[in-house]
């Protein structure tokens, strides 16, 4: 039975170390049945490497990885619901294919009838947004009296004074009474108030080098450089030059961080104590893969530069 697939949504999601990433709301709909996952692009990505073996690539462009911007995200969110649902079509003859495929889309056993009675097919989730309702309309300004030439006939100055006539104001209220002011409590005889506050509170007009301290552990060097701190991160490298070649519980390298979060002093400086531009994630991405051109050269001449440094001591 054929796949109804469709990506309604791109939401942020938080990985197990806290870290933001995009995650893409897949729909599907098989039969009686329609449920929904939710998969970063890491995960299309490896299904493409996956099938491509066996199925060769499909005649639906699969879109590139771009991290820095530039792209559409509405373009590529549409590529990637295309390239899958012809993928969903062309699967079942390939058994290594398949299986990634059915571990990628996690289809749900069936349920079992109650009373005899045949499952109802649930309705599917609609991406257009409900239209607001329209605002109410402001009230309209009171239409000024219209002129009545008739009541001038009899009596000109009474019918003038009914005309002018306008309701009294009504008259203020009065004041509320101000509770009486709170007695001060009495100071000790011979005891003076404090003009200024005592040293401990004053606060530092400015600190030198970073205002943070980080644990000298890998994971301390990945707070630094999340949150963009050169003087942390040399500070961590120039006590233990082996952190810089730390990697965290997804295999992510410290100057994979780097790049991505596009911190090219950091980079450099990592590149600089040992860190290895060429190792891979478990995307198997490598820095180089995830690092703007510009960045590339000075990777790699920082890292051939700590080498020439460690050959020769």
């Amino acid at each position: 039975m054929v796949m109804d697939i469709r990506i309604v949504d791109v939401e942020w999601a938080l990985d197990d170390t806290g870290a933001t990433y995009q995650a893409y709301v897949v729909e599907i709909a098989r039969g009686l049945k329609t449920w929904a996952v939710r998969r970063r692009y890491s995960a299309f990505d490896k299904l493409r490497r996956v099938v491509t073996k066996e199925l060769g690539p499909m005649s639906r462009p699969f879109p590139a990885k771009n991290i820095f911007g530039g792209g559409n995200p509405a373009e590529r969110q549409q590529k990637l619901e295309l390239w899958l649902r012809e993928l969903a079509e062309a699967v079942a003859p390939a058994p290594a294919a398949y299986a990634s495929f059915a571990e990628f889309v996690k289809e749900p056993a069936d349920p079992a009838p109650i009373g005899g009675a045949p499952p109802q097919k649930p309705a599917r989730r609609s991406i257009i947004q409900p239209q607001p309702a329209p605002p109410p309309e402001p009230p309209q300004p009171p239409s000024p009296p219209k002129w009545d030439p008739s009541f001038m006939s009899s009596d000109p100055l009474a019918g003038l004074a009914d005309a002018l006539l306008v309701a009294p104001r009504p008259a203020p209220a009065p004041p509320k009474p101000r509770p009486p002011p709170k007695p001060k409590p009495a100071k000790p005889e011979g005891e003076a108030a404090p003009r200024f506050p005592p040293p401990a509170a004053a606060r530092p007009t400015f600190l030198l080098g970073s205002a943070t301290s980080y644990a000298a552990t890998g994971e301390g060097l990945r707070d630094a450089i999340k949150a963009g701190d050169l003087a942390g991160v040399k500070d961590l490298v120039a006590r233990d030059a082996s952190l810089a070649s730390y990697q965290d519980r997804q295999t992510e390298s410290m100057l994979h961080l780097a790049c991505l979060f596009d911190h090219v002093a950091i980079a450099i400086e990592l590149a600089a104590h040992g860190a290895d531009p060429t190792v891979t994630n478990a995307a198997g991405e490598t820095p180089l893969d995830v690092a703007q051109p510009s960045l590339r050269k000075r990777l790699a001449a920082a890292r051939e530069q700590w080498k020439q440094q460690n050959s020769s001591s």
